[in-house]
């Protein structure tokens, strides 16, 4: 379960950076590629639990969250399919 603290601010390493990156290359995958996009979707949900656990802390969740929203968008998404897909592999 997340537990939201909004006094903190979480800063993500290079590695957890690079990690968001790879779960955003997945989903825009999925984004791009109609049929295989459950695989995609699947990959980039296993790659989130990979870096967050099961029961991550909620700033470090968000941290990772807003990171990767922002590979999506930078990637060609538009910010309400970046939100979205992300809220995909979150429900997987």
């Amino acid at each position: 379960m997340l537990v939201e603290n909004q006094n903190e601010v979480e800063v993500l390493s290079v590695d957890e950076v690079e990690a968001c990156s790879k779960i955003a290359r997945e989903v825009h995958g999925a984004w791009s590629s109609g049929l295989k996009r459950d695989d995609f979707i699947n990959k980039a949900s296993d790659k989130l639990v990979e870096l967050v656990g099961t029961q991550p802390d909620y700033q470090f969740y968000k941290a990772v969250q807003g990171q990767t929203i922002q590979d999506l968008i930078n990637l060609g998404l538009a910010v309400d399919s970046a939100n979205t897909y992300f809220g995909y592999i979150v429900c997987r």
